[in-house]
């Protein structure tokens, strides 16, 4: 199978709430955690803490387009891994690799990517989630719940969504069009099984894929 990948950016490469939760704790004097954040409107940080989730996404907001207007080089990776090397081996099973966001910051986007040496092909801007779903792309890695949705709505016969785990994306289950990924080393994984054995699965589920794989 060839793959045409569509890697999304906030979240699954940038670690933008990391920026935002170590900001909002100390403007605020309090303590909330990744695992806090349980949905995009910040309601479950209303129901713990009684913070008006209204007031948390303004304040999102403002801190968002500051940081990437002004200081995006404080914003981490994501992960442990060497993202520079998961990406350069994608690159190199796929047909096409890009960054497909709705983050509007383009320009930024690119300088991040580049001081972090991530491999890609094109930065593609999307204005909304049907947009991206609806590209001509058949393998995505995100952590969208909205993208997730369509998924389940739409029920693609040649896309496949790899579903990077987050607090606020924990209720979706697998199917035969998405899978769940804790870290980029799954994320290879399953493109590979793609790529190779044409299985939507962890190669660790794919029968004698080490002798299969020698021989690809």
């Amino acid at each position: 199978m060839k793959l045409r990948i569509a890697l999304d950016f906030d979240e699954t490469l940038v670690d933008f709430n990391l920026a935002f939760i170590n900001y909002f704790n100390k403007r605020f004097g309090i303590g909330i955690t990744r695992e806090d954040i349980k949905d995009w409107m910040f309601k479950s940080l209303e129901e713990k803490f009684g913070i008006d989730h209204k007031k948390v996404q303004k304040e999102f907001v403002s801190f968002y387009r500051k940081v990437w207007n002004s200081n995006f080089e404080i914003l981490k990776p994501t992960f442990d891994e060497d993202l520079s090397k998961m990406t350069f081996f994608l690159k190199e099973i796929s047909e096409k690799l890009d960054i497909v966001t709705l983050n509007p910051f383009v320009d930024k986007i690119r300088k991040w990517l580049e001081m972090n040496s991530i491999f890609y092909d094109e930065i593609v801007w999307v204005d909304t989630w049907e947009e991206k779903f609806n590209l001509n792309y058949n393998v995505f890695i995100d952590d969208s719940p909205i993208l997730a949705e369509i998924f389940l709505k739409e029920k693609p016969r040649n896309k496949f969504l790899i579903l990077i785990e987050k607090a606020w994306n924990r209720n979706f289950e697998e199917n035969e069009f998405i899978k769940k990924a804790r870290n980029f080393k799954e994320i290879v994984e399953y493109c590979i099984g793609l790529k190779v054995f044409d299985k939507f699965e962890r190669l660790s589920k794919i029968k004698n894929w080490e002798e299969k794989l020698k021989n690809f």
